[in-house]
């Protein structure tokens, strides 16, 4: 099999892409259903334009579909699972039943992080924050833009770019991990079967 580059892969993405836009027409043509779209380019230019590669469209029904699926690892995640799910009817929800009131259940929802986060900033439960709204409104009238080729604005997009890679970076080693580790403990994973579907509701 060969080896394909993030580059080659990425072009071949915008290409398939750029395809997809470009037959936006006949997509909205096709009757409701499951389609795959194939891309025929006898010049091999992943960059060139219609009509340079043709475009057309094969009905497809979802058994139709590979994925890759790896089903003996998912069974044993879904044992497993299954296992948890008796451990808990078993052991922790009747403590949970037990212990659980309104009272607990309205404290709860009021000391949700998501909740919190807009209440605990806003001028009814922390009057201080008046002073940051005047304060905003002040700064908003005198703001005056920096001008691109500022030092401040430009170490400014630049560690923004930085944090964006780093997070990008880490993303990928935690899916990374986090395939290896369902690897080890539930088995092999297929490589799913990659294919460029349209579904025409």
């Amino acid at each position: 099999m060969p080896a394909i580059s993030g580059s080659s892969y990425r072009r071949a993405s915008h290409a398939s892409s750029t395809a997809i836009f470009e037959s936006l027409e006949e997509i909205e043509s096709l009757a409701p259903g499951l389609y795959e779209m194939k891309i025929d380019n006898p010049t091999g230019n992943l960059d060139c334009r219609r009509p340079q590669y043709s475009v057309r469209f094969e009905e497809r029904q979802v058994r139709d579909l590979d994925f890759g699926t790896p089903r003996e690892a998912f069974d044993r995640v879904r044992q497993l699972s299954e296992l948890n799910e008796s451990a808990y009817r078993m052991f922790i929800s009747p403590l949970v039943r037990t212990l659980s009131n309104p009272w607990s259940a309205e404290m709860l929802k009021w000391m949700h992080p998501m909740r919190t986060s807009r209440y605990v900033f806003s001028e009814m439960f922390s009057p201080w924050m008046n002073g940051i709204a005047v304060l905003a409104r002040l700064l908003e009238e005198r703001r005056t833009p920096l001008p691109p080729d500022n030092p401040f604005l430009c170490k400014e997009r630049a560690f923004i770019q930085q944090v964006s890679e780093t997070i990008l970076t880490a993303r990928g080693q935690r899916d990374a991990a986090e395939e290896q580790a369902f690897f080890l403990l539930f088995g092999s994973i297929a490589t799913p079967a990659r294919e460029t579907s349209v579904a025409k509701a």
